[in-house]
């Protein structure tokens, strides 16, 4: 997961995230959000994106086959997943 001061606004989530050089290095996919006594704000200029490298083999494998299944498997629902988004701290292994 990678943090950005970037601006997004409502509808731009999936837009490229560049480096200096203009290389993809993630996809924007949300911004924080926060909710205090049933009130949502959300902070536009600050924001989450996946890194290309969590995507990039199964990208370049659906480029090269056309084949739309072998996207399923970015598709990926597990706790440990689901705690990184939610920015809550993930429980030790020891």
């Amino acid at each position: 997961m990678i943090q950005t001061s970037c601006s997004v606004h409502s509808g731009a989530s999936g837009g490229a995230l560049l480096n200096q050089s203009g290389d993809l290095i993630g996809l924007v996919v949300c911004n924080v959000m926060d909710s205090l006594d049933s009130v949502t704000v959300v902070y536009p200029r600050v924001n989450m994106a996946v890194p290309i490298c969590a995507f990039y083999s199964t990208l370049v494998a659906y480029l090269r086959t056309k084949d739309p299944s072998v996207l399923n498997s970015l598709n990926v629902s597990n706790t440990e997943v689901r705690q990184i988004w939610n920015l809550q701290p993930l429980r030790s292994k020891l």
